[in-house]
């Protein structure tokens, strides 16, 4: 059947291998082999090349994994639509989140979705601002949330969360012992940030660069990509860092870490929920989206 060989196509074009893809499917290599061979007789066309480093597209190769990866969408979309007419609520949720919504945001809001609709079953991706924003405009995901700014066009996006980011130490660094830091002696201290690519890193950026100070000059010793990890390095007693609210309200409260106000700096930035332009999404995604705003 045509649709189960885009299936297989589809598998192999996103794994980049036949035998993962073979895995995946609990099908024979040979068998997986086979499909591709039958849709490029069909086609009259090569679709991938092989090389000792994987799978790679040819260029009719990418243009039907366009058409394959809009055949599933269309699918879903029929049987979530289906679902609603018979009163209920199923199909795949392909949801995407950046790191800090996913740690500290996202688990409650889901598991009540979840509870409400046992039908939904849940694909989750998690990653950074970029990878999130990349996820989607390959239509990997159909709904992604990231809390750090997106700049293109043929992605919609709306404001669900209003976030704080807030520089922080451990408890009897040097730097928590004035009232307020002025910006300027930020570089004075190390500073422990987020991997190239995180929203929180960016945002933070900004601000300091409109506050006066000179980013690239900070005394950058790190650069990790995760608030946890970052955390435990600071109460270890090395540097500064800046990290949203959300991930470090319990440190605050315990008193393991402390903010570190700056003069004249206040980070805020909006979580947003993006899919593609035009129409918002609908079935599961949409049910999402809407319980999300």
């Amino acid at each position: 059947m045509l649709d189960y060989r885009l299936h297989v196509f589809r598998t192999v074009a996103e794994l980049k291998s036949i035998s993962a893809a073979a895995r995946k499917l609990n099908i024979s290599q040979p068998a997986v082999t086979q499909h591709i061979k039958r849709l490029e007789e069909e086609f009259s066309s090569q679709l991938i090349l092989r090389s000792p480093s994987g799978i790679s597209l040819t260029e009719t190769g990418y243009v039907l994994l366009d058409h394959a990866l809009r055949v599933a969408d269309l699918h879903e979309e029929v049987a979530q639509k289906l679902g609603v007419f018979q009163g209920r609520l199923s199909g795949q949720l392909r949801l995407g989140a950046s790191t800090t919504i996913t740690q500290y945001y996202l688990p409650p809001l889901l598991a009540a979705f979840l509870r409400a609709h046992p039908d939904v079953h849940l694909s989750f991706l998690g990653g950074n601002t970029e990878e999130i924003i990349g996820a989607l405009l390959s239509h990997r995901i159909d709904l992604g949330l990231v809390e750090g700014l997106c700049r293109r066009r043929d992605l919609k996006a709306k404001d669900f969360y209003e976030d704080e980011i807030v520089c922080v130490a451990a408890k009897g660094h040097p730097a928590t012992r004035t009232k307020t830091l002025i910006a300027g002696a930020l570089a004075d201290y190390p500073i422990i940030q987020r991997e190239a690519g995180s929203g929180t890193r960016e945002y933070a950026e900004r601000a300091l660069r409109r506050a006066g100070v000179k980013v690239e000059r900070l005394r950058v010793v790190a650069e990790v990509p995760s608030s946890e990890a970052i955390k435990g390095i600071l109460e270890a007693g090395l540097g500064l860092s800046f990290l949203s609210r959300l991930s470090v309200r319990e440190e605050l409260e315990s008193g393991d870490l402390c903010e570190v106000k700056i003069r004249g700096v206040r980070i805020q930035r909006p979580f947003l929920a993006l899919h593609h332009q035009g129409p918002a999404p609908g079935g599961v995604a949409g049910a999402f989206l809407k319980t999300v705003l």
